[in-house]
């Protein structure tokens, strides 16, 4: 909301522009994409301004459809009644058929698009992703929403997942990319685990903790054994490859514990976790990790190391308790 504070405020202040001008301006902050019945659905969420003295924003939405994505969005741009100004959009939701069968066009059309950032966020939805984007009974702008979910540190989803590395991955890296999913319950929005792109997998919340911790990509990671709630401070996991094994070696902080608790209770809780999610990836062939991309990097040679050779976790957790470092380790 700020940022369209200052966008507006930017426009006021510029020679180039006047009230009327402004007026005649749509701000799109936010689009939905679904897939229903072999047409695209694309709703914009657009920004008005019912007071340009007080500056006072709300959200309308408008919708169209075609048999592709440029038809579609050419059907919504006709509907409004100021010209689309793109330069302030930050999210775009697409439900789960486009995610399964049709991102490619979407990656296509967004890629090939000069009004479009690429670094917006992407997300999924199993339901129609209208409706998420619609989902403003509160009277909150959803982009706002859905930011301040992830300005969250506590929520459980993939960290750093824009439209860029999304596309980075699935084009360049080889890595089976994957996507955050939203949903909505009583009007507010949560996250609702990961998906990998063109792929029929999905994983829940827990799942979404363990990818992070394995991506080195942690920001205050919560979980819960029993009555005991631990957080993550942080983990640096490393992968080597030695006599047709995959090592993974997780170095983990965790904040402060209680007295009585049980460190090594909590480090084989962790380990199997770990190993849990390790083996279901593999049994599956789902490189999401990157493993065999990581082996290329280190010896030059394609070979699919993830899905034929026999894996290693080794967790050392340590905690930072009144000045004093405690550790324990485990290996499987």
């Amino acid at each position: 909301m700020k940022k369209i504070i200052l966008l507006i405020t930017c426009l006021l202040l510029t020679g180039c522009y006047n009230y009327n001008e402004i007026e005649k301006t749509a701000i799109i902050d936010a689009i939905s994409i679904d897939y229903e019945n072999n047409l695209y659905e694309v709703t914009f969420e657009v920004i008005k301004n019912n007071d340009l003295d007080t500056l006072n924003l709300k959200a309308i939405y408008e919708s169209g459809s075609g048999s592709n994505l440029i038809e579609a969005f050419y059907n919504v741009e006709k509907k409004l009644d100021n010209n689309p100004l793109f330069s302030h959009l930050s999210l775009i939701i697409i439900n789960d058929e486009i995610i399964k069968d049709h991102f490619d066009d979407i990656r296509d059309f967004i890629l090939r698009n000069p009004k479009i950032n690429n670094n917006i966020y992407l997300m999924g939805s199993f339901n129609k992703a209208s409706d998420i984007l619609k989902n403003n009974s509160l009277n909150e702008i959803t982009s706002d929403a859905i930011k301040g979910l992830i300005n969250n540190q506590y929520n459980n989803y993939v960290n750093n997942l824009s439209f860029n590395k999304i596309v980075n991955d699935d084009i360049s890296n080889g890595i089976l990319s994957v996507i955050n999913y939203l949903d909505v319950n009583n009007h507010a929005y949560y996250f609702n685990g990961f998906g990998i792109i063109k792929n029929n997998h999905h994983f829940n919340s827990d799942d979404t903790k363990i990818y992070n911790i394995l991506t080195n990509n942690v920001t205050n990671i919560v979980i819960s054994n029993n009555d005991d709630i631990i957080r993550i401070n942080k983990a640096n996991t490393k992968y080597d490859f030695k006599n047709h094994e995959i090592n993974i070696k997780l170095d983990i902080e965790l904040a402060s514990i209680k007295n009585d608790f049980n460190l090594k209770t909590f480090n084989n809780l962790i380990t199997s976790k770990i190993t849990q999610f390790y083996e279901n990836i593999k049994k599956d062939n789902l490189d999401i990790l990157g493993i065999n991309q990581k082996y290329y990097q280190r010896y030059g040679k394609k070979k699919d190391y993830f899905k034929n050779e026999a894996f290693n976790i080794n967790v050392k957790l340590t905690v930072l308790k009144n000045g004093l470092i405690y550790e324990v380790k485990n290996e499987t």
